[in-house]
């Protein structure tokens, strides 16, 4: 009995799993710029500024708990079809060092979401 995993199946994912990322890509440079434009002379009050820095925030904390949500279920995905005995099309190291370098970039972006808070609450 054949136990290939379809590769449609796996393609179709993988787009999904690079579809989501690039999402991220983008909220997480909308909130960057918000928090950004928040620092700017365009203000006359500061609290403004602080609405518009925790609407940022707020949009980079939704951003990186999707983007943990994504990594999260393309991993188990990963893990449930068993790449690498059952895949023809897609190498398991390069979807395991794709995965490794999506969390490492919401690791940073966590850092950043933490130290932004930080310095927003201990001005």
């Amino acid at each position: 009995m054949n136990n290939k995993i379809d590769d449609s199946l796996l393609l179709s994912k993988y787009g999904i799993y690079t579809s989501r990322n690039r999402n991220i890509i983008n909220g997480t440079s909308l909130a960057l710029a918000m928090i950004g434009f928040s620092n700017s002379k365009l203000f006359e009050h500061d609290n403004y500024k602080s609405y518009v820095t925790m609407t940022g925030v707020f949009l980079l904390i939704i951003v990186a708990l999707y983007g943990w949500d994504n990594v999260i279920d393309y991993e188990r995905f990963v893990q449930d079809a068993d790449i690498n005995r059952n895949a023809l099309l897609i190498d398991e190291n390069s979807v395991t060092n794709d995965i490794n370098t999506i969390k490492m970039l919401l690791t940073v972006l966590t850092i950043i979401i933490m130290i932004i808070l930080v310095k927003f609450f201990y001005k």
